[in-house]
């Protein structure tokens, strides 16, 4: 058994194994590796996530195809756009930083003093 092409860009065999059942699971985990490693990514790591419930594969799959993308197109764009926001830790700092830089000091009092004075 051979995976295709397309799967498999080498179109070496998957396996060659006694049980036909170990064969058709190592196609498969072999021609899903290919399968989901775009051939745009060159040489890039792969991520691989174990254990993912099935219902929620199922919504990612949905939204992927609502977006006319492959699950793998979808969860790679998602990735990189999460990565490229900072988390809540890495604005703390930034911000701790900027006060660090700006070495002023407004007190709480003064802040809700200027609210009420707004509002008068």
């Amino acid at each position: 058994a051979r995976c295709t092409q397309a799967t498999q860009p080498s179109g070496a065999s998957c396996t060659k194994a006694r049980s036909p059942k170990l064969v058709r699971q190592t196609q498969r985990a072999l021609c899903m590796h290919y399968a989901c490693t775009p051939h745009y990514l060159g040489d890039m790591p792969a991520v691989t996530i174990r254990n993912v419930p099935d219902e929620t594969r199922n919504v990612l799959a949905a939204r992927a195809a609502r977006n006319g993308q492959s699950l793998q197109e979808f969860l790679h764009n998602t990735l990189v756009e999460i990565a490229s926001k900072p988390d809540l830790n890495e604005l703390l700092d930034e911000v701790a930083a900027h006060k660090l830089e700006a070495k002023t000091r407004v007190e709480s009092n003064d802040i809700l003093n200027s609210l009420t004075d707004d509002r008068k």
